[in-house]
């Protein structure tokens, strides 16, 4: 079954948050690209691989003075706000020291080397969670679990920045296999808000609606406000749907459900 692709969002913004989006090359400080020319880095970077690909963007492996980088290239179709807005949330999430992410080095939405935009990663070895759940022979119990808790744990402090990813999904989270920590991807979509204020209303609706809470489907729509409990809601769904299946033991899949249902009821107690 393909993966299912929504419309990128149109979010409405104060003023004051429109003027700030306005970064279309970034350059993560400590990194290689303190003292490296991007020129200098795809002339001598040996192309390996690619690594994901979708209608919108394609996801590389390259490898630069024995150490690799995942450059995800983006079709310059998607909305420069939506690219714009990715990058402050990276230098955000950055900048506060935010455990469940990849590393963003570089990025440069101006088009004006290729054709389309590009973010430069750190690369770890690893799987998506759609890779993951799809080529693995089996699903335990204890990852069930483990992903469970650091996904609350991440979604906590995510929240706790005034960020909702707005997009929580299997091809979203990333699974490094030297720590098994998962990392959050795609902040396209991802909307701030002030912690203990309303969240700011969006004109479309926004994320996968597979995985997307029902309240974020008003009928007839027109706006709709995306809450913090809705990220929590994704959780449960890719527990209940895609993990809770892949486990063999028959009791086992009904602790994941049981476990996926506390992230549905917790849901309802996140609120601004």
């Amino acid at each position: 079954m393909e993966e299912e692709h929504t419309p990128k969002p149109t979010v409405i913004c104060s003023p004051l948050e429109e003027s700030r989006r306005t970064i279309y090359v970034y350059r993560s400080k400590d990194s290689i690209f303190d003292n490296l020319e991007i020129d200098d880095f795809f002339e001598s970077a040996e192309f390996l691989a690619d690594l994901a690909s979708g209608p919108f963007t394609v996801t590389s492996l390259y490898t630069f003075n024995n150490k690799k980088y995942a450059v995800r290239f983006v079709n310059n179709s998607i909305d420069k706000v939506s690219l714009e807005n990715e990058i402050a949330i990276y230098r955000r999430l950055q900048e506060a020291k935010f455990p469940y992410i990849s590393s963003l080095l570089y990025a440069d939405i101006s088009s004006t080397k290729f054709r389309t935009s590009y973010f430069i990663f750190d690369y770890e070895e690893g799987y998506t969670l759609s890779e993951y759940i799809r080529t693995q022979p089996a699903i335990s119990l204890e990852f069930a679990f483990h992903f469970a808790k650091q996904m609350e744990n991440a979604l906590e402090l995510l929240h706790g920045q005034g960020i909702l990813h707005h997009d929580i999904k299997p091809d979203n989270i990333y699974i490094p296999t030297s720590s098994w920590i998962p990392q959050l991807l795609d902040f396209g979509e991802a909307i701030e808000f002030t912690p203990g204020e309303l969240t700011p209303l969006s004109s479309e609706y926004c994320g996968s609606p597979r995985y997307s809470h029902p309240d974020a489907f008003p009928l007839p729509f027109s706006q709709y406000r995306y809450m913090p409990q809705h990220d929590y809601y994704s959780v449960g769904v890719i527990l209940r749907d895609d993990i809770a299946p892949r486990i063999h033991r028959m009791h086992e899949q009904g602790e994941v459900v049981a476990l996926a249902q506390y992230f549905f009821e917790y849901s309802k107690h996140q609120m601004n």
